[in-house]
Formats: structure tokens, C-alpha cells, sequence
């Protein structure tokens, strides 16, 4: 039998929780629907600690907006 396999980009692969706990920070309960990236999770760290984005880096966008309600 012929095993079905998902291409790598299909909308299957592309939709997955991000699920985040940040107490004191994050409300309990809180749902965001932006859609987000790999990418956005190191521009949100950088932008966490306080570091600057290198200038090369022309994806991601920072969550901290969507994370402090």
C-alpha cells in the first residue's frame, strides 16, 4: 500500500499552536489569533533581552505587543 504523504508547505504542516505560559506577564486564558513564525520567536527573544535585531534579518516580528495585552 502507498503511504500519503504531506508536502513539507501544505496548510497542514503550516497551522500549529503556539502555546506560551508567562506569569505575571500573560493573562490566563489569553488567545491571540495573529498568525506567526518560527521567526518571530527570535525577534521576540532578541526583543526581550533588550538586544537589537542584526540588520540582515528582514523576517520575523516581535510578539511582545500581542504578549502584554
Amino acid at each position: 500500500a502507498q503511504s500519503e504523504q504531506v508536502p513539507p508547505l501544505s496548510e497542514a504542516n503550516l497551522r500549529v499552536p503556539l502555546l506560551i505560559r508567562w506569569p505575571g506577564h500573560l493573562p490566563e486564558n489569553t488567545t491571540v489569533t495573529r498568525s506567526t513564525a518560527a521567526w518571530d520567536l527570535w525577534s521576540t527573544l532578541l526583543d526581550l533581552a533588550g538586544a537589537k535585531r542584526p540588520a540582515q534579518w528582514s523576517d520575523g516580528s516581535s510578539l511582545v505587543s500581542d504578549l502584554s495585552g
